[in-house]
């Protein structure tokens, strides 16, 4: 048979191969593979480069009836035999690869094979290994000195195989063009490479002593590493693609804030690593020991792909402990060199990964050349936890009173101040860099990556002297931003493309709810998404509400529903405690929780723009630890963007920015189609709305309203439908 998929032989090992016995295998292949090439060698009359016998070693791990396979990188291979050296004659390879929580590979029948198989896979015939096809179809990587022979370097000079660290590392060369006449080469297909974060650190140090950090790619997730896998998405003939590096390091000292490349080879991208130096600082007074981390950014082309984190025990003197493996995530990243840029995306963690830490740090990545900001990016406050549902409930009760502009202004500046000062350093310069290069009229995009979900940093009050003082001062008016949650659970960048399908409205009809409002307005909506967006109509009940997250619904043609974008216009409420869910109002006054959007298969299967025009669903909660809110949990039930107001909306109001946006997006009468986040910036230009209200009197008064600075945007900046 004629087999297309190329494959190579690995070194084959057991799981519970004691490490002695490990070492003598290992031993015994590398004098074998010697001797032959010194044969070989001989034979051409040339020394030649001693070339390692095996490029991986497969690891079969039989658990009763299961037999799992793990790929361990040969040079991997060696370093934890060296590591091995001098420890208990018990520990086995199973142990000291620290395999436990780690994915296995696919594994396929040879005679199953196919065309195009799935990389990586071991393939069997019957039970027997036949070969193994690599995490990607790449070159063998060049010589390793560890077996006597000269390497290079990405860009071809004769040293170490590594990639230095700081901005002027230089890119991998490019292919070089045909000479002679000679045809060309045919263009190199796009391929993707499975990869995880590779973070090699000590697990515990003490203070002041300095201890190296290696950063890069590897082929399977690394026990310890904290989230982290990736597929690196190459185009046609693109031979490399550049990563970002930032370490964010909390109670260490070196190099932060700075930004590293890291030049990825497409045919040896699990080589290049980046080194740096940090050292721990000093432990809090009367503290033997504390637990802190290192999260690792990754962005390509100034678009953020991913993160992942490392926790080192940082004790007062050196005491041996046994610290547990983590079992990596597997959320995949989608390094996609053609996403659009984002003019500026912060970050916004939690010191060593803790909220406990009462202590946000913030981080930025940016495709601009910016000066790195003066003032601090750490601020801690032991109020934050109180802070989001206090602004809720102010602005629910006091929005369409006299004042409502002081209210908002007073509050904007509460949550300015928890904002540290050289983010708005960072802010001022990249608004400078954008306008520069994209025109005076120019308004930068701002992504919001979170770890803390509560707080609406969107209506800080920007600090003085402003970006553009022809706005209003707020971040969410000077800039076109949007928010996306930080969490190991959630996909790291959110999608930027939305195919157009089928449209689901829901609305509230209370008329036969004893004590609920009507919401004249929402009616309204419904109407226009289905006229102007061929929208399908459903009513707030807890049947077609379920049946559609179900994914049971059809079309008026009798179709599957496939909905793109779902919106809700109806009556919505935060939830209070820390264990309440907030929810939705159905027609009947019944109420609908957060908990039956969480694993909807109907977000799962076509991952909706989801409009919550209701109040308070944008607010977010503490649930169990995790994100919640409605918004929240819609973004963690695989929604590609939601858009939601922090508290009590005007009907009318809240009608008119809806049918705007949805003009906006789809490009209605004729105009260029928006951005979601451009349409939502566009409907907050002007913060403050009038409305008439009539009284139980039946007098109209005239009322201003904030309602178009409650919505908050889930997603990426340049999400298009």
């Amino acid at each position: 048979m004629t087999i297309r998929a190329p494959m190579i032989a690995p070194l084959l090992l057991e799981s519970s191969a004691r490490m002695s016995d490990v070492s003598d295998v290992v031993r015994a292949a590398v004098s074998a593979n010697a001797r032959a090439q010194r044969v070989a060698a001989h034979a051409r009359d040339d020394r030649g480069d001693v070339e390692p016998p095996f490029r991986w070693a497969l690891v079969r791990h039989p658990v009763a009836f299961t037999i799992s396979w793990f790929a361990v990188r040969f040079e991997q291979l060696l370093d934890v035999i060296e590591q091995a050296a001098g420890r208990e004659a018990n520990d086995t390879l199973f142990t000291m690869l620290g395999l436990t929580g780690h994915t296995p590979l696919d594994v396929v029948q040879l005679a199953e094979l196919g065309e195009h198989p799935k990389h990586p896979a071991v393939v069997l015939a019957g039970s027997r290994v036949f070969g193994l096809l690599e995490p990607m179809l790449m070159a063998p990587p060049a010589s390793s000195s560890r077996f006597g022979g000269a390497s290079r370097d990405s860009n071809g000079r004769d040293g170490p195989t590594s990639s230095g660290s700081g901005r002027d590392s230089a890119a991998a060369p490019s292919r070089p063009p045909s000479a002679g006449g000679a045809p060309a080469l045919p263009p190199r297909p796009s391929v993707r490479v499975d990869a995880a974060a590779y973070i090699n650190a000590p697990r515990r140090v003490v203070p002041g002593k300095k201890f190296k950090l290696e950063l890069g790619l590897t082929a399977t997730p690394m026990a310890g590493v904290i989230g982290g896998q990736v597929a690196v998405d190459f185009k046609p003939d693109e031979d490399a693609v550049t990563l970002d590096i930032q370490v964010e390091a909390g109670g260490f000292e070196g190099e932060q804030q700075v930004t590293h490349r890291l030049v990825i080879p497409r045919d040896d991208p699990f080589t290049p690593r980046l080194q740096l130096w940090l050292a721990a600082s000093p432990l809090e007074d009367g503290r033997s020991e504390t637990l802190r981390a290192l999260r690792v950014h990754y962005a390509c082309n100034g678009v953020p792909c991913g993160s992942a984190t490392w926790q080192i025990l940082v004790q007062a003197t050196d005491v041996a402990v046994t610290l547990p493996s983590s079992a990596p995530a597997v959320a995949r990243v989608a390094i996609d060199s053609g996403a659009p840029s984002i003019d500026l995306t912060l970050r916004i963690a939690w010191q060593d990964d803790s909220e406990a830490s009462h202590t946000l740090r913030w981080t930025y990545t940016t495709p601009h050349d910016v000066a790195a900001p003066v003032g601090k990016m750490v601020r801690g406050s032991s109020e934050l936890a109180a802070l989001p549902i206090g602004i809720v409930d102010e602005l629910s009760q006091g929005d369409g009173l006299d004042g409502v502009e002081l209210l908002v202004g007073g509050i904007g500046t509460r949550i300015a101040q928890e904002i540290p000062a050289g983010v708005w350093d960072v802010v001022r310069s990249v608004y400078t860099a954008v306008r520069s290069a994209r025109g005076d009229d120019a308004v930068p995009t701002v992504l919001l990556l979170t770890q803390e979900t509560r707080v609406p940093w969107e209506l800080a009050v920007i600090p003085d002297p402003l970006p553009d003082a022809s706005r209003e001062p707020f971040f969410n008016t000077q800039c076109i931003i949007t928010r996306w949650i930080l969490d190991d659970a959630v996909r790291p960048m959110p999608p930027y493309r939305l195919a157009e399908r089928d449209v689901a409205v829901v609305f509230g009809d209370y008329s036969q709810a004893p004590g609920v409002g009507q919401l004249p307005y929402a009616r309204e909506e419904a109407d226009f998404l289905e006229q102007q967006c061929d929208g399908i109509k459903f009513d707030a009940t807890r049947q077609s509400i379920v049946q559609l997250l179900l994914n049971k619904c059809t079309t008026n043609t009798g179709a599957t529903l496939a909905p793109r974008i779902v919106h809700f216009a109806g009556h919505g409420e935060a939830g209070r405690s820390s264990s309440a869910a907030s929810f939705m109002v159905l027609n009947d006054g019944s109420t609908l929780s957060t908990s039956y959007f969480l694993n909807a298969p109907a977000f799962k299967k076509y991952q909706p723009l989801v409009f919550l025009n209701a109040c308070q669903l944008g607010a977010g909660t503490a649930a169990l630890g995790q994100p919640g809110g409605f918004a929240a949990v819609c973004v963690r039930g695989a929604c590609s963007a939601v858009i939601a107001p922090l508290w009590s909306v005007n009907d009318e109001v809240a009608h008119t920015i809806a049918t705007t946006f949805y003009e906006d997006v789809f490009g209605t009468h004729g105009a260029t189609p928006l951005t979601v986040a451009e349409a939502m910036f566009r409907s907050r230009e002007k913060p403050y709305t009038d409305v008439v209200v009539t009284d139980a009197n039946a007098v109209k008064h005239t009322r201003t309203t904030a309602t178009r600075m409650a919505y908050l945007v889930y997603g990426h900046p340049a999400l298009r439908v």
